[in-house]
């Protein structure tokens, strides 16, 4: 008798509701990893693009410097050649031709 007295210690099986508030709970955590998956894919996409980008970085940033040597390469190499012009020029002027200067032979080129 004393057995029909206790009341039984799994409410699980007693609650009507139980089976449908687990139910739910299932469904929601299984919502949950599908989005912990999703996100989880989408950063390690975004780590990889990122990754990328600062390839495309580098690789453009080396190709900018190098532009930027053979520029000054080339301005360096016309400021000489400019300077020999002038000293070519300058003897000529001094034998008695008319005085120029580099840019002013380029200025009358010009026109």
């Amino acid at each position: 008798m004393k057995n029909q007295l206790t009341p039984p210690t799994d409410y699980v099986f007693q609650n009507p509701f139980s089976e449908e508030v687990s139910s739910k709970l299932e469904m929601e955590r299984h919502e949950f990893e599908c989005k912990k998956a999703k996100l989880l894919r989408d950063i390690s996409s975004l780590q990889e693009e990122n990754y990328q980008l600062k390839i495309d970085v580098q690789i453009e940033k080396s190709k900018t410097e190098k532009w930027t040597r053979q520029i000054i390469g080339r301005m360096e190499g016309r400021n000489k050649q400019h300077q020999r012009w002038d000293g070519v020029l300058k003897r000529e002027s001094e034998r008695g031709g008319k005085s120029y200067t580099c840019y002013d032979r380029l200025k009358e080129e010009e026109c």
